[in-house]
């Protein structure tokens, strides 16, 4: 097994890009399974995009790719602890009216981890770009 030399941190939209077929997307994906990126969602990013596939796609499509992305092998779903908590209160006091609290979830995690944010949303790198945090956004077609 390779040591990955960085970390990914994929948000919602990037995944919904990913399961629509969006080959552009794809990149970070196979960074990931070729072990030169480490991968990671938080559980809040995996029940947000949950959420959000049941509401568009239906329940069975949403428990078919909420364990698909479970069992994914190389991606590592994050669990929330004290400093990433702490950190989400932070910025979502900081900003307020900017970021949900998945957004910020994603933003704590990526800094605590050290990781690049690739994200679809626009307010989100902005912050999390001012917050020194390594973010890519990707534009929408």
């Amino acid at each position: 097994m390779k040591t990955p030399t960085s970390k990914t941190l994929i948000d919602t939209g990037i995944l919904h890009l990913y399961f629509a077929g969006d080959t552009k997307v794809k990149r970070y994906f196979n960074e990931i399974i070729a072990e030169k990126s480490e991968g990671l969602i938080t559980e809040t990013i995996l029940t947000e995009f949950y959420y959000k596939t049941c509401i568009s796609l239906g329940k069975a499509v949403a428990d078919t790719r909420y364990f698909q992305l479970r069992r994914q092998k190389n991606l590592t779903i994050t669990t929330q602890n004290e400093r990433i908590t702490h950190l989400m209160g932070q910025l979502k006091c900081k900003h307020r009216g900017k970021l949900s609290l998945v957004d910020c979830s994603a933003a704590a995690t990526a800094k605590i981890h050290k990781a690049k944010l690739v994200t679809t949303d626009h307010a989100l790198a902005e912050v999390a770009k001012s917050e020194k945090i390594l973010t890519e956004i990707y534009e929408l077609p």
